[in-house]
């Protein structure tokens, strides 16, 4: 499932699905991995997300001023 939510970018569910999988056991390197592959991923999707807010709002801010 974690390979699955990766592919479509839904990074929380994938690290969740890949840290269940590392319980267990199941190719734990692999799963744990594929959970640093997926934060590291995550991060750079917020950062992103962090830019373009501050962005907006000093777009905002000068809209507002002016």
């Amino acid at each position: 499932a974690g390979d699955d939510f990766l592919k479509i970018e839904i990074y929380r569910s994938a690290i969740h699905n890949y840290r269940e999988a590392a319980k267990m056991n199941i190719d734990n390197e692999a799963a744990l991995k594929k959970v640093e592959e997926c934060q590291a991923l995550l991060n750079k999707e917020n950062r992103a997300i962090y830019i373009i807010v501050a962005i907006l709002v000093v777009a905002v801010a000068m809209i507002w001023i002016f």
